[in-house]
């Protein structure tokens, strides 16, 4: 993948010393897993700490990383050859063209990165994202919800998400307006960039389909929230909480147990809720009739659709298209 003005974002750094980091600044850690994990509580660069909502860097070359936390979101993008990423239990390797979300308090470290390869991070504050995804998204999904959840935690989490199947001329696209429009303004001041990060995460939420009909052998102490999440937010129609049990090899009591643990709601409620987020969507949008609607989102009786639309809405399903009409 290339990124026409990657260069804007400064010379790439060399040989960073850890060691005068930590001294300097005196970070705090402690012993998680084996492991002596540092809290990495702003953006580093070179020997300063950028505590702005909105940051990009370049990765260092041949630079020590040790294990850390963040207390903001880190996406890393790798734009050329390919990084490997370290985590409580499991290394993933990131090719060209491809990213990781990490969560804010998910213990991880990077393997050096070797020349010729260049990969980049993109930093967000836990408010800004929660406003782009929750206030300036076009739907509030179950995605949305997990993450708005999961910024609310203050323990260790094991939360990452790598996206290996993402549209390359699209991420290109957005990723050199990011770079041009973060060299001009300073962090978030205007509304260009803030769409430009919206594009970014709804182009690696649609883009990146983790389930296939034949993935039977996972192992379940691997198995990250955000997995659960993703299920629902893709079998949302015909999910019943017996035949998710069995893909994730849970017993239908832990997992319901576990889905109220990681997003404070439900199954039945996430369920619900991702059913009516779509209804929304498709009484704004389509002209589909109600009776339709209720069947393409997984309500065979549309009867108990009108009356838990009602419900939830307070209107009913034709009088919220009235009133939406886009």
């Amino acid at each position: 993948m290339e990124i026409a003005n990657i260069d804007q974002l400064g010379e790439r750094q060399r040989n960073i010393s850890w060691q005068e980091m930590r001294n300097k600044y005196a970070t705090l850690s402690e012993v998680v897993d084996g492991h002596t994990v540092y809290k990495f509580y702003g953006n580093y660069q070179s020997d300063q700490i950028i505590e702005a909502p909105f940051y990009m860097s370049l990765i260092p070359i041949n630079s020590f990383i040790p294990w850390h936390v963040h207390d903001y979101i880190e996406i890393t993008i790798v734009i050329q050859g390919n990084l490997k990423m370290h985590f409580l239990g499991e290394t993933i390797t990131v090719r060209a063209g491809q990213a990781v979300l990490v969560d804010a308090r998910c213990a991880h470290q990077n393997a050096p990165l070797i020349d010729p390869s260049v990969a980049m991070t993109i930093a967000i504050r836990p408010n800004i994202l929660q406003k782009l995804l929750i206030e300036g998204m076009p739907t509030r999904g179950v995605l949305t919800r997990f993450l708005s959840h999961s910024m609310n935690h203050m323990d260790f989490a094991e939360r990452y998400w790598q996206f290996v199947d993402i549209e390359q001329n699209i991420l290109s696209g957005i990723l050199t307006g990011l770079i041009g429009t973060y060299s001009k303004y300073e962090g978030l001041s205007n509304d260009l960039q803030q769409s430009l990060l919206q594009a970014l995460l709804l182009l690696l939420m649609d883009q990146s389909h983790i389930f296939q009909t034949n993935n039977v052998h996972i192992n379940k102490f691997h198995i990250r929230p955000l997995d659960l999440i993703l299920y629902i937010d893709e079998q949302y129609r015909i999910v019943s909480l017996k035949n998710m049990a069995n893909f994730f090899n849970y017993s239908p009591n832990y997992l319901s147990t576990k889905l109220i643990q990681t997003t404070g709601y439900s199954f039945q409620q996430l369920v619900q809720q991702k059913r009516l987020d779509v209804a929304t969507e498709l009484l704004k949008k389509t002209d589909i009739s109600v009776e339709k609607v209720a069947s393409n989102v997984g309500y065979s009786n549309p009867v108990y659709f009108y009356r838990l639309f009602k419900r939830v809405f307070g209107v009913t399903p034709k009088n919220y298209r009235k009133d939406n009409r886009s």
